[in-house]
């Protein structure tokens, strides 16, 4: 159950204007209540407009409903929707699907007639982090303005990328393949060899050029949305989940977002499997590979008590041995104090 604030509903100012979403391409908010142009997938519908209805009191679940209507035998047919909402900054957010799949609007939706549809009803569906959807702001891409640095562990130039395709795994294609995502720590540039000219041999991107957008680690893998530079490609995003054992990454790619099944190991139908190596290390690339070349112990506080403690012991020995040489030259300073003293005379009474 969820803690629903009644009567309210309010999308982040950040979100106001055009987005590009890995799943249904442009949506619009257009205000803080009102979404247009989302895409569905119902037959003989292309988009629905949505209202906010209602959201949790963390502000991030929010309960939807369409604008459109459909009469099926004279029933008016309602459509819901559930979509949690995260915002990264300006330029990148994502979001959750949480409505259950329904055969036969063949959409992540709820269709009600009989004004059954609750928040609780709608929003059913168990959150998986993997399986999140970036949106991207129109025209950010192209005026530069969105620059993500990639994951740390990608932060290396690769001699060797072996690509397998789905269905073909136990054969790699475009062998002496280079992956930098060094020279620009914002983009992971693919260098294909020279004869690996067919697209269906290469990954999901025909000039090897992606950026990083956004990433989530789940369990061991770190699942990292990236746009494809290709021009022309109808939907740029694609997933790549990926774990690094030392100097070694596996990693797969998948179209559009990850699914709740998605791992670093296993190639999604239409996917691509990579097995990444053979750190180059350079002069100039030192700097961009440190957590592989470095050998220092992890920071730790103790250096940093050591630095204090040791000033404190330096300033007892100068004080002992300077107290050393002023008792060896001027004896003990008790004998340098003299006193005045009175004889005392008795006291004689005489009568």
């Amino acid at each position: 159950m969820y803690d629903v604030t009644a009567c309210q509903c309010n999308f982040p100012s950040q979100l106001i204007g055009v987005w590009k979403g890995a799943d249904r391409g442009d949506m619009t908010f257009v205000n803080s209540t009102y979404i247009q142009f989302y895409k569905v997938t119902i037959p003989g519908v292309s988009a629905f407009h949505f209202y906010c209805e209602e959201q949790n009191s963390a502000g991030t679940l929010y309960y939807l409903r369409a604008e459109q209507t459909n009469n099926i035998f004279g029933l008016i047919i309602k459509f819901y929707m559930c979509l949690e909402i995260h915002v990264v900054d300006s330029d990148i957010a994502y979001y959750y699907q949480l409505t259950e799949h329904d055969p036969y609007l063949q959409d992540n939706m709820v269709g009600d007639s009989t004004n059954s549809a609750t928040f609780n009803k709608v929003c059913s569906r168990t959150l998986v982090s993997r399986n999140f959807i970036t949106l991207v702001r129109d025209g950010s891409i192209a005026n530069g303005s969105l620059r993500k640095p990639c994951p740390e562990d990608l932060l290396a130039k690769f001699g060797n990328v072996s690509i397998q395709q789905y269905g073909n795994e136990n054969t790699s294609t475009c062998s002496d393949t280079v992956l930098d995502a060094c020279t620009d720590n914002t983009l992971i540039n693919i260098t294909y060899n020279d004869t690996c000219t067919n697209s269906s041999d290469k990954t999901l991107s025909d000039l090897g050029v992606y950026r990083c957008i956004h990433e989530i680690t789940d369990g061991s893998d770190t699942y990292l949305s990236i746009w494809n530079d290709d021009p022309g490609v109808t939907n740029p995003f694609s997933c790549l989940a990926f774990k690094r054992n030392d100097d070694i990454i596996y990693a797969t790619e998948t179209h559009k977002f990850c699914s709740n099944k998605t791992t670093s190991s296993d190639a999604e139908t239409g996917g691509v499997k990579l097995v990444i190596w053979d750190v180059i290390t350079t002069t100039e690339e030192d700097l961009c590979n440190r957590h592989v070349l470095s050998t220092e112990a992890p920071y730790s506080l103790v250096g940093l008590y050591a630095l204090l403690f040791v000033p404190f012991v330096v300033m007892i020995i100068v004080t002992t041995l300077f107290g050393r040489y002023w008792f060896r030259k001027y004896g003990c300073a008790c004998r340098k104090l003299q006193f005045d003293r009175q004889k005392i005379e008795p006291t004689i009474n005489v009568t």
